[in-house]
Formats: C-alpha cells, structure tokens, sequence
C-alpha cells in the first residue's frame, strides 16, 4: 500500500490515525465483494511518506542505533 500521511513535528497522533484508518479499511474488505489480495494476504507492505519524525538529532539518533 502506498500512503503519504500527514506531515509535521506535532502531528504524530494524526499519522497514527491516518495509518490506522488504512489497516481498518483493508480488513473490512468482504469476500462477497470484489476480491483483495491485501486483505487476505499473510503480509502487507505500507510504503510512501510515512513523514516519521525523531526526537533527536542526527547523532543523538546514529548513537542509538550504534
């Protein structure tokens, strides 16, 4: 599935929302109606501008990871 959520530092909880609506969407798919393979998959790729934002510098974050 390709999406591009909503961007800005502050609005992490609108991009949840956003994402979550999308995963609802895909699993009320019925197969009365017209079949989708996402909704029956085993697993299911979300791509696109996530807009993700980290609380941290550059090097705070490679830190971390590191």
């Amino acid at each position: 599935m390709n999406v591009h959520l909503t961007a800005g530092a502050n609005k992490a909880i609108s991009r949840a929302d956003m994402i979550g609506a999308v995963l609802k969407g895909v699993c009320l798919s019925k197969f009365t109606d017209k079949f989708e393979p996402d909704a029956v998959a085993d697993f299911s790729f979300i791509v696109g501008d996530l807009n993700a934002r980290l609380k941290s510098t550059y090097t705070e974050h490679i830190d971390k990871v590191n």
